[in-house]
């Protein structure tokens, strides 16, 4: 008996630090790989601002006060926002960088973050 039809699919979760990934593959009868990533909220959005940016174009990320105060802030204020922690300096340098920007600027002071990254 011949094998007339083969599917073949794997997929994976997990995180590291804050961060949570999934991955699938999926094959259908040997037409092609059709590989998804799935990335936390958020990323998205930074991908598609690298994206639709022209080059030279800049984006900017400012918050009122340092990466330690908003997550402490979080913290106090409880409900919803007390699981939302901002990222470090140093993952969301890291996540500007792979979403294709250079960085310009990166500083975290108590007034505030402040990030500015070039398209190339």
């Amino acid at each position: 008996m011949a094998i007339e039809s083969m599917t073949g699919f794997a997929r994976a979760a997990g995180t590291a630090g804050i961060h949570g990934w999934a991955w699938e593959i999926r094959s259908v009868n040997g037409r092609g790989l059709d590989l998804r990533v799935r990335v936390p909220p958020g990323l998205e959005a930074l991908a598609e601002a690298a994206r639709t940016l022209a080059p030279g174009g800049r984006l900017w990320m400012e918050h009122f006060d340092s990466i330690d105060g908003i997550n402490a802030f979080h913290r106090r204020a409880g409900c919803a926002v007390a699981e939302h922690m901002l990222a470090s300096e140093q993952e969301i340098r890291a996540l500007v960088t792979q979403a294709g920007l250079e960085i310009v600027v990166s500083r975290d002071q108590e007034d505030g973050f402040h990030l500015c990254a070039r398209k190339p």
